[in-house]
């Protein structure tokens, strides 16, 4: 399974192999309309607007980070960090 349709199933066990497959994936942009955005700056959208529970998120989160995800990126659209645009979600 691809991350993408990992974040759209909401199937954290299908991105912990894929990532333990292939951990760049942790870094992977997901197009999101007519923007990229990180892998957990999508799941946080997910979350903020109902497609994942918080439960789920959550263990994506964990597995990204556990991949080595780049904690420090920044959204190139509007400069924001991973923290901020999840902060300014909820």
């Amino acid at each position: 399974m691809s991350l993408e349709n990992a974040l759209n199933t909401g199937d954290a066990s299908a991105l912990e192999m894929a990532l333990a497959a292939n951990p760049s994936l942790a870094d992977s942009l997901i197009v999101q309309g007519n923007h990229a955005a990180h892998p957990i700056h999508s799941i946080c959208d997910r979350v903020f607007d109902g497609r994942l529970d918080e439960g789920t998120g959550l263990a994506m989160v964990r597995a990204l980070i556990s991949a080595g995800a780049a904690l420090d990126h920044v959204h190139a659209a509007n400069s924001d960090g991973l923290v901020t645009s999840a902060i300014s979600l909820s």
